[in-house]
Parts: C-alpha cells; structure tokens; sequence
C-alpha cells in the first residue's frame, strides 16, 4: 500500500512539476524566424532569465535573456524554476536587439539536444 502511495505521489508531483500540456503558454505565431538555444537555466526571474547552453554561443559560456512584458505570456515562470532546480534542458526562443538578447518563447529541450540552432 505503501508504495502505491509513493507511486501516486510521484506521478502527481510529475505532473504538477511539467504540466498540462492544454495550459502550457501558446507559441507566437512568427516563431520560426527567431534564433534557439537549448541549455539548462541557471536564473529565472519575472523579466530575465539565465541559461548556460549545451554548447558556448559565440564564445559565451552563459546567455542573459531579457524578457519583454510583451513577451511575458509565453513564459509559464514556475515550470522555468523546476526546470532550473533540476537541470531540464529548455530551449530559449529569442531575439536580437542591439547587444540585448529578447526570449520569445521558450519549450521543453528534445532529451539529446547538443544542437540548437544558435545564432549570434
């Protein structure tokens, strides 16, 4: 009985940790033409987010991203913190503006993504 109850509440933790899928924030529709990295954040906050790609980005070993409040309603903040606690690879939308980098959008890394397709 007891393990039963280990079981269900590990799946409800599951769940509540990643989500339902019908809630998860809704992609832009201008995504494909915005530069992707996957890595594992290091910081999350309301407007900036931290992320140390898989492979160095123009040299850098970490990224800083600010986010828009524009852009705020892509981003799902709790799902981004047990992302961070646990080390999930994300994958970060975003944009250039000048020497500032915009997240757009961000999702669930494929589980063997050393390639994103970071531009910069």
């Amino acid at each position: 009985m007891a393990a039963l109850l280990v079981s269900a509440a590990a799946l409800v933790g599951l769940w509540w940790l990643f989500g339902d899928p019908a809630t998860a924030p809704t992609r832009p529709p201008d995504l494909q033409s915005s530069a992707r990295v996957d890595g594992t954040l290091s910081v999350v906050e309301a407007h900036r987010l931290v992320l140390k790609p898989l492979r160095p980005v123009g040299g850098r070993p970490t990224l800083s991203f600010v986010i828009r409040s524009r852009d705020s309603r892509h981003f799902d903040l709790a799902h981004l913190r047990s992302h961070s606690a646990l080390g999930v690879p994300t994958r970060i939308y975003y944009r250039k503006a000048g020497a500032r980098l915009l997240a757009v959008f961000k999702e669930d890394a494929p589980a063997n993504s050393a390639r994103g397709r970071p531009s910069g």
